[in-house]
């Protein structure tokens, strides 16, 4: 019996993919990654003042105090490193039976730490609902049309009985 050999479209396209794998540089590809991290592992209480009302539970940073409180969250960064981040995701709850409007400021340090970028949302969450999401991404608005985040941070001033129930960072990471 005759010995067939593949068409030589299929074989020539195999060993183009073949050859561009090897030959590739590890550093060429871009590889999309997401960071998910409870509030207890990212976030604090911003003043001292704000440690006694808010707690750090294991499926949320609340505020169970009669006033406002400040916490912050930070994310990893690579210093002098080429901006990396392209998001920040910060997921807010609320046990109180009226909604509540949480305030965070999106905060990044640019390479080197100077000229920072402040940018300020707002959202009203809803009473005993599931968590919802304030999302800063580059180019979404003017303040953020750059190429990357490269020290990430957020303050957010939580309303008593609201809190942080966990952040996410989108990444590029070069390989």
């Amino acid at each position: 019996m005759p010995h067939l050999s593949p068409p030589l479209s299929i074989l020539t396209a195999a060993t183009i993919a073949c050859s561009a794998a090897i030959a590739a540089p590890v550093s060429a590809a871009n590889f999309s990654r997401i960071e998910t991290a409870m509030s207890a592992e990212t976030c604090q209480a911003a003043l001292p003042a704000f440690d006694g009302s808010i707690r750090k539970r294991p499926m949320a940073m609340m505020n169970e105090g009669a006033q406002h409180s400040i916490v912050t969250c930070a994310f990893s960064g690579v210093n002098d490193s080429t901006p990396a981040t392209l998001g920040i995701q910060v997921y807010l709850v609320n046990s109180d039976t009226v909604s509540h409007t949480v305030t965070c400021t999106f905060i990044d340090g640019r390479a080197g730490f100077t000229n920072p970028l402040y940018v300020p949302r707002a959202l009203a969450v809803a009473p005993g609902s599931e968590p919802q999401a304030i999302l800063w991404t580059i180019g979404d608005s003017a303040e953020t049309m750059v190429a990357g985040f490269v020290y990430p941070a957020l303050s957010c001033d939580l309303a008593p009985k609201t809190g942080i129930r966990f952040t996410r960072r989108f990444y590029y990471e070069k390989y």
